[in-house]
């Protein structure tokens, strides 16, 4: 059965009906969020001294190499990008993994776990051979022996020399580059 059309003034007297409803609805809202805000400020001051005081206990407690719990709960760092392979870049991905693994030590209880996570963040080109191969032979236990052989085989070996012959080949001109990337040339020196 169709809803019956409601005539001009009928519609105008339901719309004040809902208005004056939704104001006193309003109202009492805000009356209870000033309460409420009331209340905060006056604790406030108490809640601010007793975090001061739990903050400097805690300090106090903690060894150096550590962060704050609490400022750690709140860190979310990015994590490494996906590597390639490309030598050029493998010495800032161990560089962003360590990053990473230092703002979040919690999460990696020994160097195994380490390892395998950094691991994951391998998955193209020839990086990918040698996840393959260190999952198939697993002979690697220590962190500071797989940045080892990462940097053996995937830092570029001749970073200076490089940046020597571009500068004696092209007789320090700019030639055709950008001078970003022609600045950037001579980082490693």
């Amino acid at each position: 059965m169709p809803l019956p059309m409601l005539s001009p003034e009928e519609q105008l007297a339901s719309l004040e009906s809902l208005m004056s409803t939704l104001l006193s609805t309003s109202q009492t809202t805000a009356a209870a969020l000033i309460c409420i805000l009331a209340l905060v400020m006056a604790n406030l001051p108490a809640f601010l001294e007793a975090y001061k005081v739990q903050a400097t206990t805690n300090a106090k407690a903690e060894t150096k190499a550590q962060l704050h719990p609490t400022i750690i709960s709140y860190l979310c760092p990015s994590l490494p990008p996906i590597y390639n392979g490309a030598c050029s870049m493998g010495c800032d991905f161990i560089n962003a993994c360590n990053l990473y693994v230092g703002l979040c030590s919690e999460q990696f209880s020994d160097d195994h776990i380490t390892i395998s996570w950094a691991l994951t963040f391998m998955q193209q080109g020839r990086v990918a051979k040698f996840v393959a191969c260190m999952f198939q032979f697993s002979g690697i236990k220590k962190l500071c022996q797989f940045i080892s052989i990462f940097a053996d085989k995937f830092y570029n070996p001749n970073n200076i020399v490089n940046a020597l012959l571009v500068l004696e080949l092209s007789a320090y001109y700019q030639n055709s580059c950008s001078i970003n990337a022609y600045i950037n040339s001579f980082k490693s020196l």
